[in-house]
């Protein structure tokens, strides 16, 4: 059962994860469109400024992630970045919260990662708390500790930005 949980359902374009029980599989598939919920319980405590032409452009690509068949967050690559070197950007990213210290996150990454090589710039605002929390432990786990880390104000954020090569 591990082995077909871990695999590469190429034909699909779906990736499973080992992370969750062996009943439960979690895919990373591109989508063309995705619509989003709002829940007015939900607090936002940086204001993100809205990039509509982001979504129009060609090098912005979308994913669902799921986990058995049940939508549980999306994630964008893109190639919006700071560094000339880098390639690739995660733009969003989010998790709902039903799905709480499951590995749904670290394994969407590391599984993310995956699919596309060369440079990988990754960076979060400062004041999200929970998100540099998650950057801190993941990034050294799904790079194998070959990174480096720098400070960067982005968009008139101060963030922590993340730089590493993927193969």
């Amino acid at each position: 059962m591990e082995t077909l949980v871990s695999e590469l359902c190429k034909d699909l374009g779906v990736l499973r994860s080992t992370a969750l029980t062996e009943s439960a599989a979690l895919s990373v598939s591109p989508c063309s469109y995705c619509r989003f919920a709002h829940k007015s319980s939900w607090m936002i405590t940086v204001s993100i400024r809205a990039k509509a032409e982001y979504w129009a452009k060609p090098s912005t690509r979308p994913f669902l992630i799921a986990v058995n068949d049940e939508v549980a967050g999306f994630v964008t690559v893109d190639d919006e970045v700071t560094h000339p070197e880098a390639n690739f950007s995660i733009g969003y990213f989010f998790v709902g919260r039903k799905f709480p210290g499951s590995g749904v996150r670290a394994d969407a990454v590391k599984k993310l990662l995956g699919l596309f090589s060369g440079c990988w710039q990754i960076f979060h605002i400062n004041q999200n708390a929970s998100a540099s929390a998650f950057w801190k432990k993941v990034i050294p786990e799904a790079t194998l500790n070959t990174f480096s880390v720098h400070s960067e104000s982005i968009d008139g954020y101060d963030c922590t930005l993340y730089k590493f090569r993927q193969e």
